[in-house]
């Protein structure tokens, strides 16, 4: 069963009903990873509640792990 969800999980990102300050955010459906994407249309912050401890942003400066 876990490598059936190894397969499936690059697959399953989709995009999560959260905006904040010009960043989109995906969540995984089988991992529950969480990931956001600057779309560049405003400056902003990382909403940081949000984000889990492992998570991923994507923002103008590169990219960001959040411990």
């Amino acid at each position: 069963m876990k490598l059936i969800a190894w397969i499936c999980a690059p697959f399953a990102w989709k995009v999560v009903p959260h905006q904040h300050d010009g960043y989109t955010y995906f969540g995984n459906a089988i991992t529950g990873q969480r990931s956001c994407r600057w779309d560049g249309s405003t400056w902003g912050r990382t909403d940081y509640n949000f984000m889990r401890s492992g998570d991923v942003s994507y923002g103008p400066f590169g990219r960001q792990v959040f411990d």
